[in-house]
């Protein structure tokens, strides 16, 4: 009696894991289908991915993108380097030079961070012009250029007291040529949120002179030239 109750349990038992296995094995084989189609999506999301950072072998339809994601990608460098340049402080150095006075004249620009690392550096020929038109010169040359680097602060610094105090507004002037220029630097102005104007001796703006000098003698009418 207790053999065949015993043999019993035993088929009863075998049974059950028969059971279980099956089922084990129903649930593995859904699993497996849904990892494995996980698994497809994320390749194809890393191929994806490869496209767009690597520049690999394209999928059909995914030329445009790229193409679209370019464009987008360069756009937002752009943005984001002017909107660094628009939180920094320029600092302009200006001076003009003039062979004669009216002369051959040049007129030069430096533009720098606040901790003096140099931007740029500016030279443009001017024809036959006064000392007084290249110092304006280089004003204009030096702030026409940090308008174009994206800078929004700006501390000017040149060692003509004339252009210093006009643009300041302490002296006023009956020259119509410096009236003009004075009004096209304010203009210029208006495209910064803060504006410094300072007057510094000539020692202290050997840099901008240099330019000045240079452009003078080197560089005919309306030639710009930019040293990064």
């Amino acid at each position: 009696m207790a053999l065949v109750f015993f043999t019993t349990v035993v088929i009863a038992v075998v049974a059950l894991v028969a059971v279980v296995v099956d089922i084990t094995r129903l649930f593995v084989k859904h699993l497996d289908a849904h990892l494995v189609v996980a698994f497809i999506e994320e390749v194809h999301q890393a191929t994806d991915l490869d496209v767009v950072v690597a520049g690999k072998l394209l999928p059909a339809g995914v030329e445009d993108t790229m193409s679209s994601l370019s464009s987008d990608t360069l756009q937002s460098t752009i943005t984001e380097d002017d909107a660094a340049s628009s939180y920094m402080v320029c600092v302009l150095h200006f001076d003009g030079a003039s062979k004669g006075n009216p002369g051959k004249a040049g007129a030069g620009a430096v533009l720098m961070t606040e901790d003096r690392r140099v931007i740029s550096r500016l030279r443009e020929g001017l024809g036959i012009a006064t000392n007084n038109v290249a110092e304006y010169g280089g004003l204009i040359l030096g702030l026409k250029y940090a308008i174009r680097h994206g800078f929004k602060r700006i501390k000017v610094y040149g060692d003509s007291l004339l252009v210093c105090y006009q643009v300041q507004g302490t002296w006023t002037s009956r020259n119509q040529k410096m009236t003009e220029l004075c009004n096209e630097v304010r203009g210029l102005q208006a495209n910064f949120v803060s504006f410094e104007m300072n007057h510094v001796g000539r020692e202290w703006n050997a840099d901008a002179d240099r330019e000045a000098e240079i452009a003078a003698t080197t560089l005919a009418a309306g030639i710009v030239s930019e040293k990064l």
